[in-house]
């Protein structure tokens, strides 16, 4: 019988590294702890992107690896993480590469607990480790042909998230230490939602203005207004296979008598706002609802799944 895999405590240290963007990590490797077959173990990480985590494998080892990479094309959420399966050509066949292949579900439910995994990806050799085939994968996996990869490390004008205002829009983000403390709130299951207004009076400046664990008919009904923007972080949980995996969407409510000059102002802001959700909480579908009978959960399901 084989043993249950475990995880070492190094491995949701550095893969919560790799998704707040602790150190600069954009690369792990995983592998098993010596003289053991079922306990994995952070072997090495870097900064270095593709071609520095490429010469960390050798054609004669098998590793699991876990990706950050930016993709092009996918203006709300382009950094992407992909679980990369290694077995070197060099492997020989037999038990023990079968039962590596085999381990890599326990692996990957443990994975999704931490963070949002975009893709998986076994290559053959080295040279399909590229920015372009990556984001190849990537693009099949969420039916988007025009997305293109790049070798660059994605940065968010991180000086400015950190002072809360942004230099594209002018938008400001009234404490936003504050608003981080509530959107990882969501992403660690305390609410379901967290909504962003912006504040009276103030046409540049948004913040934290409610919290809750209702529903996104909820939602919808106490918070689309009519003549106003708001903004929310959502956590839904999704059946996929014969898994439950958690998955947070970026809501844009922009009330359909909202003046056409205040939209368009909006439109740059709310790609600040993203970038800055996007450093706290990796979410995975950006919804804008025509109207309150839009937000329902089996559309925000339909489009999750599609």
């Amino acid at each position: 019988m084989t043993s249950e895999t475990t995880f070492d405590h190094s491995i949701k240290e550095a893969v919560e590294d790799l998704r707040h963007h602790k150190t600069g990590i954009n690369w792990i490797i995983l592998g098993f702890k010596s003289k053991t077959k079922n306990e994995l173990v952070v072997e090495k990480t870097g900064k270095g992107g593709l071609e520095e985590f490429k010469s960390n494998i050798r054609d004669d080892e098998t590793k699991y690896c876990l990706i950050e990479s930016k993709v092009e094309g996918d203006s709300y959420n382009p950094v992407k993480y992909i679980l990369v399966t290694w077995i070197g050509p060099d492997v020989p066949a037999g038990l023990a590469k079968a039962r590596f292949s085999a381990q890599k579900g326990s692996l990957l439910s443990y994975l999704q607990k931490l963070i949002a995994i975009n893709s998986e990806f076994q290559p053959s050799v080295k040279d399909q480790i590229t920015s372009e085939y990556i984001a190849q994968k990537i693009s099949a996996a969420a039916g988007n042909t025009a997305a293109k990869g790049t070798s660059e490390r994605h940065q968010m004008s991180r000086t400015h998230q950190a002072a809360g205002d942004n230099s594209k829009s002018k938008l400001v983000i009234v404490d936003s230490e504050a608003l981080r403390g509530e959107l990882r709130s969501v992403y660690e299951g305390k609410f379901r939602w967290v909504l962003i207004s912006y504040v009276p009076g103030k046409k540049d400046e948004v913040q934290f203005v409610a919290k809750g664990k209702e529903s996104l008919e909820h939602l919808g009904t106490h918070h689309f207004q009519a003549n106003a923007i708001n903004y929310a972080l959502y956590s839904t949980r999704v059946q996929l296979g014969t898994e439950q995996v958690d998955k947070f969407i970026f809501i844009t409510l922009c009330g359909p008598d909202v003046p056409p000059l205040q939209k368009a102002r909006s439109s740059a802001q709310r790609q600040d706002l993203l970038d800055f959700v996007l450093s706290v909480v990796p979410f995975h579908l950006h919804f804008q609802p025509t109207d309150a009978d839009d937000l329902k959960e089996d559309r925000i399901l339909a489009k999750i799944l599609k």
